[in-house]
């Protein structure tokens, strides 16, 4: 055989591989300046870093934006793995989250061969690669880049249930669905898998044990710490959700109208953008191209039944955020991101059927848009927290000033570097309990102790010598070392 033939006989499998590579380069490139580094990440590494060091397993998650209630403790327990095997490598947890979301690359494609053939799943991956919403996500570290993960998984065993009806299939569908949800409740909207499996699949005693045991299982941690601690987890969901939010004395069909109507004009198109890339014009052209040529597939009964499926999946998928009246972000979303590259893959390849020059236009388009969009994520990407943070124990390390430290912030303005510091110095075995305390702060701060390390950032670094733990608390300084992290998320209810 020819070079010539063997190469066209595996062109699939290079071109896969390709997309890979491009995923891996688009993800890796200029990562110093990309990792993401604030309050968040740098206290979820601590509590890390000291549960493996304290040899126990964290029974509940940080709490929630939206409420005085927990997550699941899953988010810490997958981190557990490059932590544990890394320990002296800062970068372990980034980079495994990096390493996850090239791989989901390959797992696209499978989906893309389950919807239709190898050239819907070779184009679905390569929207998936350059996608402008995970190469930036893929590089932080927040619960909601995890949910996205898994949010492909599920769609992967959910199609695969519904062309195998598998039991094995379903339940790692269900597994997946409730460890979602525990690692972040954004994902509650996934949910809706579990009754579409049923509707679609088979509907005995075995498949619908397997979904209901499967779900729960991963809840076992937050019912344990519900049953524990006074039913706090359940009271406080059920008050947030039904106290009476702003605006309620209004009528009840306007305010259902008002959020779906910002959740289609503003909120989506900002989803689309993310996922797929490109300026305002170009979202919305993406969007009325999917819809008008599903409505006129559908009218011509051209829409595959899968694709039928996970077009309602979507729909009703996004009516809980059309309705929720709280504060929504982009990342909330990202679970979906699947969806929209599927319908966007669909979208093009339908078009190149019937119009195969404007299909191929509209692809090259999409991918255009689409690198360009990361050229300008990746080219402009700072880290300044980590900076700031690397130069404050460069200067201890000039300094000399003590073997370890113990870190405290005044107030709260200056969290993300306080945590980074503290977070820092744990990497390098250089805190402790016992360890010369520091004041972070910004300039113009009513403090006075002496200052040590003048900036960066409009910040200072100031000696609080010995001074007892409760006279810094009633002078406005919060410790952060390791010990207080993990306590403060951990035991602050027993």
């Amino acid at each position: 055989m020819s070079i010539k033939k063997w190469l066209y006989s595996k062109k699939d499998t290079l071109l896969l591989l390709s997309i890979i590579g491009l995923s891996i380069f688009l993800t890796f490139i200029n990562y110093p300046n990309r990792w993401g580094l604030a309050a968040d990440q740098a206290r979820d590494v601590l509590v890390v870093h000291h549960a493996l060091a304290l040899h126990t397993l964290p029974l509940i998650g940080p709490y929630s934006a939206s409420g005085p209630f927990v997550f699941g403790p899953f988010w810490y327990w997958i981190f557990m793995i490059p932590i544990g095997l890394f320990p002296q490598i800062l970068l372990a947890p980034w980079i495994f989250q990096s390493i996850l979301y090239v791989g989901i690359i390959p797992l696209f494609y499978l989906i893309g061969r389950k919807l239709q053939n190898n050239n819907f799943g070779l184009l679905l991956s390569l929207f998936a690669a350059i996608s402008p919403g995970y190469i930036t996500i893929a590089t932080n570290l927040i619960m909601s880049a995890l949910v996205g993960i898994m949010g492909v998984g599920i769609l992967y065993f959910f199609i695969d249930y519904l062309q195998t009806k598998k039991i094995l299939s379903l339940s790692l569908l269900s597994f997946l669905v409730g460890l979602a949800i525990n690692t972040h409740f954004e994902a509650a909207p996934l949910g809706i898998f579990l009754p579409a499996a049923f509707l679609v699949g088979k509907r005995n005693f075995k498949h619908v044990m397997a979904i209901c045991l499967l779900f729960l299982l991963p809840f076992l941690p937050l019912i344990i710490f519900t049953l524990q601690f006074h039913w706090y987890e359940i009271t406080n969901i059920l008050h947030t959700v039904f106290t009476p939010h702003a605006g309620a004395h209004l009528n009840p069909f306007f305010e259902f109208f008002k959020h779906w109507a910002t959740f289609l004009i503003i909120f989506l198109p900002k989803i689309w953008q993310q996922a797929i890339g490109g300026n305002t014009l170009i979202v919305f052209l993406a969007i009325a191209l999917c819809l008008f040529t599903f409505l006129y597939a559908f009218y011509r009964q051209e829409v595959q039944k899968n694709i039928l499926i996970l077009f309602i999946i979507f729909f009703v998928m996004s009516a809980p955020f059309g309705y929720y009246s709280g504060t929504l972000f982009e990342q909330f979303f990202t679970f979906a991101f699947p969806f929209l590259f599927i319908f966007i893959t669909w979208t093009c390849l339908f078009l190149i059927q019937k119009q195969k020059i404007v299909g191929i236009f509209l692809i090259a388009l999409f991918i255009l848009f689409g690198l360009l969009c990361d050229g300008k994520i990746i080219s402009s990407s700072t880290n300044k927290t980590a900076q700031t943070a690397s130069y404050w124990t460069r200067q201890l390390d000039k300094a000399k000033l003590a073997d370890t430290y113990k870190v405290y912030n005044f107030g709260t303005l200056n969290k993300n570097e306080g945590l980074a510091l503290a977070m820092l110095l744990s990497y390098q075995n250089k805190s402790s309990q016992k360890g010369l305390e520091l004041g972070v702060g910004y300039v113009g701060a009513p403090i006075g102790y002496p200052i040590l390390i003048n900036g960066p950032a409009n910040l200072r670094i100031y000696n609080l010598g010995n001074t007892p733990p409760e006279q810094l608390q009633k002078e406005g300084f919060i410790p952060e070392n390791a010990t207080n992290i993990y306590n403060s998320v951990e035991n602050w209810w027993k």
